[in-house]
């Protein structure tokens, strides 16, 4: 459930937030919230509820739209690549999309290609994991391991961290271990912390005790000049040279030293 209708296109639009009352199936733990309380609710305070929740929901999903726009959805559509039900499920899907799966790989390794290939490049090559996964795709060994793991959970909730440690045991195969080694990687990979350690960073030195009162506008613009300007020592010196020409704007002239 993405999107809001407010922002270029989208992919799932909530109902509108003025037909919202107190009856509307909305908001699932809303509901169960309801029925838990022992309190009760006047139907303008369900119906406020109802609507509160609606105004959560369509800000999560205006933030999501933000941060991942239509254009970016289909590296989400590769990654589904990664999941073994999808090669090696009841289904065995040959395609993600309109692509055949080998196709969706060979775009995903080149929209990772520079990561990966900082990452394998002492390991395997791109090519060595495209032939990988055509090996992965037709074993009947790795289907086996894969529905050995799915009977494993058939009377419980499905865990997903299964999937990490499908892959890592298939490294201990030669043929299929550069497949399952990138597999491991892209898994990993979009959860590192360190964007959001250096901008914590970047944020910390901006905001600081002595500028606690600035407006999330002049922090964030403090921060893409930290993140895209120049060194600090090679900006002061452009400064400098600027600020001896006469009709730049800051310049300051020695005849107004003593005023």
């Amino acid at each position: 459930m993405v999107g809001t209708g407010d922002i270029g296109v989208t992919r799932t639009e909530l109902m509108r937030r003025d037909i919202v009352d107190k009856d509307t199936k909305f908001g699932a733990y809303a509901n169960k919230y309801l029925i838990d309380e022992s309190y009760t609710f006047t139907n303008q305070e369900l119906k406020e509820m109802k609507q509160s929740w609606h105004d959560l929901y369509s800000h999560c999903l205006r933030e999501i739209d933000r941060r991942f726009p239509p254009s970016n959805m289909g590296v989400f559509q590769l990654l589904q690549v990664l999941d073994p039900s999808i090669v090696h499920g009841t289904l065995r899907r040959q395609r993600i999309g309109t692509k055949d799966l080998a196709a969706a790989v060979a775009d995903l390794l080149s929209v990772f290609e520079i990561p990966l290939h900082t990452s394998l490049a002492s390991k395997y090559s791109i090519m060595d994991i495209k032939n990988s996964f055509t090996a992965f795709r037709y074993s009947e060994v790795c289907a086996d391991m894969w529905e050995l793991q799915v009977q494993r959970y058939a009377r419980q909730p499905f865990d997903h961290t299964v999937v990490y440690s499908f892959y890592k045991t298939l490294l201990q195969m030669p043929d299929i271990a550069p497949w399952a080694f990138a597999c491991l990687f892209l898994l990993i990979f979009p959860t590192g912390n360190a964007c959001a350690e250096r901008g914590f960073s970047a944020m910390g030195a901006t905001h600081t005790k002595a500028r606690q009162e600035m407006t999330n506008e002049q922090v964030w613009a403090h921060m893409v000049i930290q993140y895209n300007g120049p060194e600090l020592d090679e900006y002061t010196t452009i400064l400098d040279d600027e600020s001896r020409v006469p009709n730049w704007w800051g310049h300051v002239s020695h005849n107004n030293y003593n005023d």
